[in-house]
Formats: C-alpha cells, structure tokens, sequence
C-alpha cells in the first residue's frame, strides 16, 4: 500500500503477514502510539517521520525512515529484534534503541543526542554505511551490550565531546 498524505498513528499499528506500506508524505507516530512491523516480507518505509511512541521491528520485518521531519526520533523507543533490519537516514535521534540479534544501518549523518541509550544484545550490529555519520553524544549517553558496531569504508563513526569537557581538559592540561 502507497499512501501519497501524511499518517498519524496516535493508537496502535499492526503492519505484518508479508505486507508493504510506503507513506510518501509526513508520518507521525505520537506519544503513546505503538507500531508494529512483523514477519519476512514486511516493510514499513517513511519518506518523513516524527516518532515519540514505540516502534517494535521483529521477525524479519524490515523499517526504513528515510528523512526526519520536525525534530526526528524525539522520546521514542525502537526495539529492532529477531533478524529483523532499520534504516535510518540523516536526521537526530534522540530517542531509545534496543537492538537484538537484528541489524540497525545508518545511511546519513546522525547524531544520538544526551541522555539516552542503546544497548546491544547478543547478535546485534549497528552499521554506518559509506558516506555516513554516526556521531553520539559523550554526556550522559550510554552504549551498552556485546553486539557489534560495523563502520563500512567511508563511514564515520565518532563520539562528540562536550565543549565543557574539552575545555576542562585544556585548563587540567594546562595546570599540570
């Protein structure tokens, strides 16, 4: 199914069963809204969203978000899980993302912001493909699991300091 307007989803949304939805205009996942993209076959792709509910991509499902629209992943949460696969492109991210035994791929420049978390579980990968930037930001961000960060040639992947911190640093330096 292509929808060429915008969807909000402010409940809840099953897409599963081999099935395939493209919305070309703004999708809008609110607050307390929860999707669902399940089972081998099945992609969900946003040209733009905005997500602040929960997003869970399981089974072999497959999400792509192309663009962020607004503010991006703003108090989110995706759960990537069961060999499934996310595509994120440029745009910040600001929300939460448990990735287990699935794939996370990064296609454009992000940037994880502070304060919030990402953990690695057995069997996952995050991958920044060629051209891309992962950048996470140092305070408060927490990267936790025994899964794998994959950088492919011409990616990027880098942890931004604090212009606090870099500064304390040069003064510590500075008084030693």
């Amino acid at each position: 199914m292509v929808m060429n307007s915008d969807l909000e989803v402010s409940d809840t949304l099953t897409v599963s069963g081999g099935a395939d939805l493209t919305v070309n205009g703004n999708g809008h996942f609110v607050s307390d809204s929860s999707v669902t993209v399940e089972n081998a076959g099945t992609t969900v792709t946003l040209q733009n969203g905005e997500v602040d509910g929960s997003v869970t991509v399981r089974n072999n499902g497959v999400f792509v978000m192309s663009g962020y629209q607004g503010s991006g992943v703003r108090q989110g949460t995706f759960n990537v899980e069961s060999d499934a696969v996310a595509t994120f492109g440029p745009g910040d991210f600001d929300g939460r993302l448990d990735i287990d035994n699935a794939i996370v791929q990064f296609t454009g420049s992000n940037s994880f912001r502070r304060g919030k978390s990402t953990t690695l579980n057995a069997g996952a990968i995050i991958r920044v493909l060629s051209g891309a930037t992962l950048a996470l930001a140092d305070e408060d961000y927490t990267l936790s699991g025994p899964g794998t960060i994959d950088v492919k040639d011409g990616g990027t992947f880098k942890i931004n300091r604090s212009e606090e911190r870099r500064v304390g640093k040069e003064c510590r330096s500075r008084w030693s």
